[in-house]
């Protein structure tokens, strides 16, 4: 792969000779049997101007466009060109990982008695995520959110949300998601709520910090009517909703997400015909963890192929948490959702791209390529889209585009990890 020389962020680009450009051009959410339509180009080219897409073709129509010739050339010849991945679930968690629990579950004993939390110095902690958001960009990803919450109180929860919000733009898109456990029946609901309330109106004004709040409906039977006024609650602050499920009652948290009309419902390992069958009626869009739920023992993938059949539209994301979720990525996200829960590999991308930027409501500027969409895309070294998903623990990326610029390029990730100072703004 040729990258022409030139200044740090040329205005205009010219991304030529794709073997296969996969735009994802089209209608969104994607459903169904329109999953698997790519909207592939063969020998394909881009025109970027000052961040957006300009131009979408064959290599020959946009070379012979008059602003291509004196373009800043990145020549793609027998690689493909995806739209940037979107990664809409991961937990950067300040902790470290948990090795001994990890040995003990090998071994077949029972995990080790949880060690009372340790305050984590906030600058490390804040290296650590940024690490793993370069990480993320060097595997194809242009867009990822990130979860914080369920831990300390509200200014804990608000220092955690700020820290996070400034890992945005370095070097991609960071999402930040505020995230709580529902509390259960047994729980006395006013404090629960009140504190929760408290950090939803601090962390939208007079800055907002998230701009997603997700509620772990997982284990225990939860307090249905609470949970309604904490999505109500976040909705009123101008948050995005989002149920999180991997429990017994998959059900009960899909209804819920699609009774208050959520952005999304997640995990759901346990989702059976009748979770599907609401998904297919409604706008939320189901969102897989496939390197999660190997984690934790891989018995019960979530059925993807129930939920694309039934009309559901279906996104995956990785679920990663360094302490104790280390399955990292979209590329192996793509192959397990391949391997374990029998999506096709066209439909595996299709849920990385444009149906991961419905899920976190950004699908009107980028999980595409299409004229006046950012310039967010990845370059993978392969010479057929399926070879993605089916090479499995290796990364075939070799260039990441943000809004235009170049993030990531193979042999400079070193460089990329401790550029600047690296210190938290």
């Amino acid at each position: 792969m040729l990258v022409q020389p030139a200044a740090p962020n040329p205005a205009t680009l010219f991304v030529r000779g794709a073997r296969q450009l996969v735009t994802m051009r089209g209608p969104a959410p994607r459903r169904g049997l329109s999953c698997s339509d790519l909207g592939v180009i063969r020998d394909g080219a881009l025109l970027i101007e000052d961040g957006r897409i300009a131009e979408v073709g064959s290599t020959r129509r946009i070379e012979n466009l008059r602003k291509a010739r004196s373009a800043h050339l990145i020549d793609v010849t027998g690689k493909v060109v995806l739209p940037g991945l979107i990664d809409g679930h991961m937990r950067l968690a300040p902790g470290a990982p948990r090795l001994q629990a990890f040995e003990r579950r090998i071994a077949g004993l029972p995990p080790p008695v949880p060690a009372a939390p340790r305050s984590s110095d906030r600058a490390s902690a804040w290296q650590r995520a940024r690490r793993w958001v370069h990480l993320a960009a060097s595997s194809g990803a242009t867009t990822v959110e990130v979860r914080y919450g369920q831990g300390g109180g509200t200014l804990q929860e608000l220092r955690a949300l700020r820290s996070a919000a400034k890992l945005d733009g370095d070097p991609i898109e960071v999402l930040v998601g505020f995230s709580v456990r529902s509390p259960a029946q047994a729980e006395a609901p006013a404090p629960a709520y009140d504190r929760v309330d408290e950090v939803l109106r601090r962390g939208s004004s007079p800055v907002r910090l998230a701009s997603a709040f997700a509620l772990d409906c997982t284990g225990g039977t939860v307090d249905l009517a609470l949970a309604r006024r904490l999505l109500s609650a976040a909705s009123q602050h101008g948050y995005h909703t989002k149920i999180h499920d991997d429990g017994s009652r998959a059900e009960a948290g899909v209804l819920l997400a699609v009774e208050t009309r959520a952005r999304s419902a997640e995990g759901l390992s346990a989702a059976g015909e009748a979770s599907a069958e609401l998904l297919a009626r409604s706008s939320t869009v189901a969102v897989l963890l496939p390197n999660a739920e190997l984690e934790l023992g891989g018995a019960r993938f979530a059925p993807a192929r129930l939920l694309i059949d039934r009309g559901a539209a279906l996104a995956i994301a990785s679920g990663f948490c360094p302490e104790d979720r280390p399955g990292f990525g979209l590329p192996m996200a793509m192959a397990l959702g391949c391997r374990e829960m029998r999506l096709m590999p066209e439909e595996a991308l299709t849920c990385c791209t444009i149906n991961a930027a419905v899920a976190l409501g950004l699908d009107s500027r980028i999980g595409s390529l299409e004229p006046n969409k950012q310039a967010d895309l990845a370059v993978f070294d392969v010479a057929d889209y399926r070879e993605i998903p089916y090479f499995f623990g290796v990364n075939l990326c070799l260039l990441t585009m943000k809004r235009g610029r170049v993030v990531y390029h193979a042999g400079d990730l070193a460089a990329s990890l401790t550029g600047g100072d690296g210190k938290e703004p």
